[in-house]
């Protein structure tokens, strides 16, 4: 039974967009605002969001980029469990 949900390509590629338009959205209306010199309270906010936003693109892309692969200290203590060691 095939999955119907997205795979883990089509989960980086919108891991890795959405963000990036995010920041770069947010970063034109900063950019404005301060060349207006109306910088304010929800500016503050919207940095605040936008440095969530990098953090959470980070760790995306840290959790993904291994997705699927074993893990090394589970893998390695498999392996060494399943071969016949010589016992001198």
């Amino acid at each position: 039974m095939s999955s119907s949900g997205p795979t883990v390509a089509q989960t980086k590629v919108v891991n890795m967009v959405l963000p990036l338009v995010a920041i770069s959205v947010t970063s034109f209306r900063l950019y404005c605002r301060v060349r207006q010199g109306r910088l304010w309270l929800d500016d503050l906010w919207a940095t605040f969001a936008m440095i969530f936003i990098l953090g959470l693109l980070v760790v995306d892309w840290l959790y993904l980029e291994s997705y699927g692969e074993p893990c090394f200290a589970a893998y390695d203590s498999y392996h060494f469990l399943k071969t016949p060691r010589q016992i001198s």
